[in-house]
């Protein structure tokens, strides 16, 4: 009787410190999925109340603060200055605590003031409520476990249980244990023979993504990189690291190394054609835009890692709308004979003179410049097929 009720208060305290640890969990995952929310939450609201503060607009402060205020995940909201005063406040229950996320409003390299933003955070009541199936079956598994160790009477003859059955006879061989096989080895991918790094850029010297809001940026970023995709996926190239405000990188394998160059420079010349001809219209319609530059290197014996630091670093130097390469000299020789290159040069003592073997595209051979301008305006008409009457 002793080991029986030794056994069922192991299995309670099992299963309260379960139970325990289940809430934790989940009330953990709460707060780690508020994390991104409200910090995404706090930087738009500090980003569009800037200007405003910057041209002490407090009536506008006050409708943003009542507009964003209106989210029910938001208990209360504001906004303060330089001094520290509050300008504008909002939201649903300001007297009640939660998740506080603070971000600086800045302007121009200017600290303007302050956005806080407060989030409600579910009680543990509600998260015990919502977490009842887990108990319950949490509960059930215990009950079964110690029923199991404590009464093992009650499951004779119906499961076959190994901890419960008797003793094999001494005088009866036990059968040999089946032999493991190990499992073959799964096969290292082969790495291509040949492999070139195209790194774009954006042309962005006055630093004038940072300063912009965030929506004003994205819907530039959406734009250009629904261009990299269509130049990428015509010319069999592979996205490695997707658009940013510090550009992105696209990867070309191929068995030569002849073939791998022809695609990249075919999806560069490309895709700065397309880019050109968008900030045109988008200037004309006067949004937010700027140019590109982009930079090709041949990987070669190179790790990953060091090669796209390499081509980053060639795609700074460039200039606007300007393809720059830098691969070995056969590669060079067989481009120079088919496309107008022009060596990069820099002065003797500069911080880039250790750079060899770059070339700056100038154009490729006029059939394939004539393939790339079809190529442009079909994917920028985009036309729509016509109605049947």
């Amino acid at each position: 009787m002793n080991q029986v009720r030794g056994v069922v208060s192991l299995f309670v305290v099992s299963y309260l410190i379960h139970a325990m640890l289940l809430v934790n969990s989940a009330e953990s995952e709460l707060h780690n999925a508020q994390q991104p929310v409200g910090k995404l939450l706090v930087e738009q609201l500090a980003s569009t109340a800037a200007p405003l503060l910057m041209n002490k607009d407090t009536v506008g402060l006050g409708l943003l603060a009542n507009r964003v205020g209106d989210t029910p995940a938001i208990l209360s909201l504001r906004v303060t200055d330089s001094h520290n005063e509050v300008i504008a406040t909002g939201g649903n229950a300001p007297s009640q605590s939660g998740h506080v996320f603070q971000a600086p409003i800045e302007m121009e390299k200017q600290r303007l003031g302050e956005a806080e933003v407060v989030l409600t955070s579910p009680a543990r009541g509600d998260i015990i409520r919502d977490s009842m199936v887990n108990l319950l079956l949490s509960l059930l598994l215990h009950v079964f476990m110690a029923a199991w160790i404590g009464w093992p009477q009650l499951f004779q003859g119906r499961f076959r249980i190994p901890i419960l059955q008797a003793l094999p006879s001494l005088a009866k061989p036990i059968p040999p244990e089946p032999v493991a096989i190990a499992p073959e080895p799964v096969p290292e991918p082969v790495k291509p023979a040949a492999s070139v790094f195209l790194h774009f850029v954006f042309d962005d010297r006055k630093n004038l993504m940072q300063k912009v809001n965030v929506s004003t940026a994205d819907q530039l970023l959406l734009v250009v990189d629904k261009l990299l995709r269509r130049s990428a996926r015509l010319n069999m190239g592979k996205i490695i690291q997707s658009l940013s405000p510090e550009g992105a990188i696209v990867r070309f394998d191929a068995d030569n190394i002849q073939d791998c160059m022809a695609r990249a420079m075919s999806c560069g010349r490309l895709f700065l054609k397309l880019t050109d001809t968008a900030y045109q219209h988008r200037r004309q319609a006067k949004q937010f835009t700027l140019r590109m530059k982009a930079a090709g290197l041949e990987l070669g014996e190179l790790e990953d890692g060091i090669a796209v630091s390499q081509v980053q670093r060639l795609a700074k130097i460039a200039a606007v709308n300007q393809l720059m390469v830098t691969a070995s000299e056969p590669v060079i020789t067989e481009l120079q004979s088919k496309h107008q290159l022009k060596p990069f040069t820099t002065e003797e003592g500069s911080e880039n003179a250790d750079i060899t073997n770059a070339y700056i595209i100038e154009s490729l051979a006029a059939n394939i410049e004539e393939e790339l301008s079809v190529l442009e305006k079909r994917i920028l008409e985009r036309k729509k097929p016509a109605e049947t009457t």
